[in-house]
């Protein structure tokens, strides 16, 4: 049965600032960590009564979860239960699922409620009298201020800019290791939006900036070991994992930073920045004149990430106001001016783009 949603998430309306993004960041240069490195040093944080920190992005909760469990576990396997406490932030889906295992391996699990965009509420977490080693589990923004970095590609609300409003600053006494789950598929789509957010109508400038964001995704591809392993494509996942270090601005003043990047095992480098991919295609002219109607108009940028499921299906959504579904992981842009409005889509199975009146819902031309 085909699984349809309403597209009711927030839309991404885009300003005109220049800014660069997370996978942009990445030094060309990059060393992946191994996955087995990763784990050896969890391991040594554990035993010198450092704190483990795991963020994680609430997308493809069921495989980043049990990622984000076995690196938990590394760390648990080298304390004592009597003097560890998990501090968590309240996400049900994921206590639901893990409370009784984690248990299992702390003397406490302290659930902290209250964390939303604008407070990080994990300061009663530590207890030297009591606890020698801690594990915070929290979405990733909670973690520390990387995205501050960022300041047009996430929203800079104040868990991302407000010191004191993060893990980090509330662990200051303690020393952390910090490792963030993302998926590399939202990421692209993160990046893809704020280039095209970025005001630049000169075809050259544009190519020259999709390939140096391409060539990183295309090193990131092929860097990736399997981290989750199934003979299912759609639950099997690998990824490529960074240092902070490897960045090519500043994060944060914690060498011991990770951000693990994540694929299920069907996409390939063939699956990345297709709308991207597909834009510079086009000859100079029509290029030009479509980046100088996006720089002109009114647009949003927004797409659903729903599934893919264990057997391969990856739904639909419609978009709001409009009847008619779409494939979920489709990039979708609304662009409206005097005399357009329409939607210009990129459907995650398709060749090309697909371009929809947004009264009528019929099929137009898109250049």
């Amino acid at each position: 049965m085909k699984k349809h949603f309403t597209l009711t998430l927030l839309l991404l309306q885009l300003n005109a600032m220049a800014g660069t993004t997370l996978l942009g960041a990445i030094n060309p240069d990059f060393d992946a960590v191994p996955y087995q490195e990763l784990k050896y040093k969890i391991r040594l944080q554990a035993q010198n009564k450092g704190y483990l920190s795991i963020g994680e992005s609430h997308l493809q909760a069921d495989s980043a979860r049990s990622i984000n469990m076995d690196l938990i576990n590394t760390y648990l396997e080298q304390t004592k239960k009597r003097q560890t406490i998990f501090c968590s932030e309240k996400i049900e889906t994921f206590l639901d699922v893990y409370q009784k295992d984690i248990y299992k391996n702390v003397r406490k699990l302290k659930i902290f409620k209250g964390n939303s965009p604008n407070t990080t509420n994990f300061r009663d977490c530590i207890d030297k009298e009591k606890f020698e080693n801690y594990v915070t589990y929290s979405g990733f923004f909670h973690q520390y201020q990387f995205a501050k970095a960022f300041k047009t590609e996430f929203p800079q609300s104040p868990v991302i800019t407000k010191d004191g409003e993060n893990i980090l600053a509330q662990l200051s006494n303690l020393d952390g290791l910090f490792v963030t789950q993302l998926e590399l598929e939202f990421m692209e789509f993160s990046a893809s939006k704020t280039i095209l957010n970025k005001g630049i109508t000169d075809p050259k400038k544009f190519r020259k900036e999709v390939k140096i964001l391409d060539q990183i995704i295309s090193k990131l591809n092929a860097s990736m070991e399997t981290v989750l392993k199934s003979e299912n494509p759609f639950i099997a996942k690998k990824a490529t994992i960074i240092s902070a270090k490897d960045f090519t601005v500043k994060l944060n003043d914690n060498n011991n930073s990770f951000f693990v990047l994540t694929n299920l095992g069907y996409r390939g480098d063939n699956d990345s920045l297709k709308a991207l991919r597909k834009l510079i295609e086009l000859d100079d002219n029509k290029l030009k004149n479509f980046l100088s109607k996006l720089k002109n108009s009114e647009k949003y940028i927004t797409a659903t990430f729903i599934g893919p499921y264990p057997n391969g299906e990856i739904g639909s959504a419609n978009y709001p106001g409009l009847n008619r579904y779409f494939q979920a992981q489709s990039l979708i842009a609304h662009i409206k001016n005097e005399t357009e409005n329409y939607l210009l889509v990129m459907e995650p199975e398709a060749d090309e783009f697909l371009c929809v009146d947004y009264k009528s819902a019929e099929e137009i031309s898109c250049f």
